[in-house]
């Protein structure tokens, strides 16, 4: 990020999807057997405060990575990020990757 976002941090707006098998937990309602969301996105969240990045484009690279990493239900899982003050009059800019899990 520029400079004087490194001194006074700028809002950023978080958003994933993912994708999965859902049959398993929609059979057997056992959440063991999906991802649990509020889980995700306190982690990922967390991995925004507590670690820096230069780029939006390195920031969902990290976020999609650690998500495979850690959840072994997701299939893929889609991050985007974007800085809604970084440029005036606009939404500001996003960055967005998809990650599928190899085999």
């Amino acid at each position: 990020f520029p400079s004087h976002e490194r001194i006074t941090p700028q809002p950023l707006v978080l958003g994933f999807s993912i994708e999965l098998d859902i049959e398993p937990a929609a059979r057997s309602h056992a959440l063991e057997a999906t991802v649990n969301y509020a889980q995700l996105t306190q982690e990922l969240c967390e991995t925004v405060q507590t670690e820096r990045f230069e780029l939006l484009e390195t920031l969902v690279l990290t976020l999609a990575e650690f998500a495979l990493s850690k959840y072994p239900h997701l299939l893929s899982i889609t991050v985007r990020c974007t800085k809604p003050q970084a440029i005036p009059n606009t939404s500001g800019p996003t960055a967005q990757v998809c990650l599928k899990r190899t085999p």
